[in-house]
């Protein structure tokens, strides 16, 4: 079966974003003045960037982060890009790592509405419990 990625969109509709769970990449897609969407970049897990299982994205309220949940057991994470508002370009910032946050098998993110708190529920194996853990 084809494998269907998850996706978010900026409130202005501008970019979007789309994770291939298991193909370990990150698509950004503007969209163009006619309506159709153009490629801006990919960003693939390396060594220096782990990106193994994709689960979840969600972006703050004020467009500038990008919050990822990456599965993969053991190592459940989240990773945070912060978001150029004009290009849609990711920067990554910081990775969250099972183990110092409580985080086991992240399978949906969801950001408070003051941008201030990321919650993250937890998946297959782990109590389906939500754990604030991200503060900007």
């Amino acid at each position: 079966s084809q494998e269907q990625p998850d996706t978010d969109r900026t409130t202005d509709g501008d970019h979007l974003y789309l994770i291939h769970r298991t193909a370990r990449r990150i698509t950004v897609l503007r969209r163009n003045e006619d309506g159709s969407l153009g490629f801006v970049r990919e960003h693939r897990g390396t060594d220096a960037l782990r990106l193994d299982y994709l689960s979840a994205i969600a972006i703050s309220p004020d467009g500038r982060f990008v919050f990822i949940a990456d599965s993969f057991f053991p190592d459940s994470s989240v990773v945070v890009f912060e978001r150029d508002p004009a290009t849609g370009e990711l920067t990554f910032v910081e990775e969250e790592e099972n183990g110092t946050t409580g985080l086991s098998f992240g399978a949906d993110l969801e950001v408070s509405p003051d941008g201030q708190s990321v919650y993250v529920t937890g998946g297959v194996l782990s109590v389906a419990s939500l754990v604030g853990f991200i503060t900007l």
